[in-house]
């Protein structure tokens, strides 16, 4: 009521309604502010992970497309796009894999870019290079848990180095116990690793 055209207090909103399953009312947020701030990726994002919300995913992936177009040098703004992209299993080879090489391009000592690449590797089925740049990741920072995660997914997709797949999972549950990670290395050791 006070200062309703405040950048800060719209997006707040925004993030309210949509985390309250009302993803209608945050995208009446999130679309104008990408109208009125047409230079900053943020806002297309916001709008795809709002229409992703609603189960819209093409049109998601357009704002996210698009969010790349605004910022082309923004490495957030790529790698929001090929984490989308490999999230839903949409266009993992047209879109997302191409933008985490753009990412790795942009951020190549972050352990967090190889890991992507990584990521986007194995959810496209290529298991051996997945885990060639999940290893680099770890090379360049050896407690990323993502890494150990998607490592031990490599691990277990292969089904003969379970063994492996608990040492990464067992790595993550000591060094990063009250993670989100903890809980999903947890629940792959109870379901594939340790039954």
């Amino acid at each position: 009521e006070l200062n309703p055209e405040s950048v800060l207090v719209r997006a707040a909103l925004g993030l309210y309604w949509r985390e309250h399953g009302e993803p209608q009312k945050a995208l009446d947020y999130f679309t104008k502010l990408a109208e009125q701030q047409m230079q900053a990726c943020i806002w297309p994002v916001e709008v795809g992970r709002t229409e992703a919300q609603m189960g819209n995913l093409s049109t998601a992936l357009a704002y996210f497309q698009y969010a790349v177009e605004v910022e082309p040098d923004n490495s957030d703004c790529w790698r929001e796009l090929a984490t989308f992209s490999f999230f839903n299993e949409l266009e993992v080879s047209e879109t997302g894999l191409p933008a985490a090489r753009k990412v790795l391009e942009m951020q190549p000592e972050e352990a967090a870019s190889y890991d992507l690449m990584g990521l986007g590797l194995l959810t496209g089925g290529d298991r051996v290079n997945a885990e060639k740049f999940l290893l680099q990741a770890l090379e360049r920072d050896a407690n990323y848990a993502p890494a150990h995660i998607h490592l031990a997914q490599v691990y277990i997709l292969d089904g003969s180095n379970h063994e492996q797949a608990a040492t990464h999972l067992q790595f993550v549950l000591e060094h990063a116990p009250d993670s989100t990670y903890a809980a999903i290395a947890e629940k792959l050791l109870k379901e594939y690793v340790r039954p």
